[in-house]
């Protein structure tokens, strides 16, 4: 009896273990939330740009296809790991409402700054 449960303790551990190194291969392609707040911040407003563009250029999509990678490459992504990292965060609901609320004050304060510099210039 022994032998088995140290058997099965042995397959209990090996099991557990394994999930663990699979977690942390998906986490080590995940952004962290500071990272993701800055390409959240990026994306929103590179889809305003392409939102206020739309009568103006001919190929929107083109446009928005090319703004997106400018974002991806500055952070240092591409689109399948973008939308790997959207959807994990987006996974759990509580954590990407504090992303999204991040993204609101990182561009409101960025929206604050831009109009102190403009009254400077007056």
């Amino acid at each position: 009896m022994k032998i088995e449960n140290i058997i099965s303790a042995l397959l209990l551990f090996c099991i557990l273990s394994s999930c663990n190194i699979k977690e942390e291969r998906i986490l080590d392609e995940i952004l962290n939330e500071e990272e993701m707040v800055a390409l959240m911040s990026d994306m929103q407003l590179a889809e305003a740009i392409v939102k206020l563009q739309v009568n103006r250029v001919d190929s929107t999509s083109v446009f928005a296809d090319s703004l997106f990678s400018q974002v991806f490459k500055k952070h240092n992504i591409n689109k399948e790991k973008f939308k790997k990292n959207f959807d994990y965060y987006n996974s759990n609901p509580a954590l990407m409402e504090e992303i999204y609320n991040k993204v609101i004050e990182k561009l409101s304060e960025e929206q604050a700054g831009l109009k102190g510099e403009m009254q400077r210039e007056e």
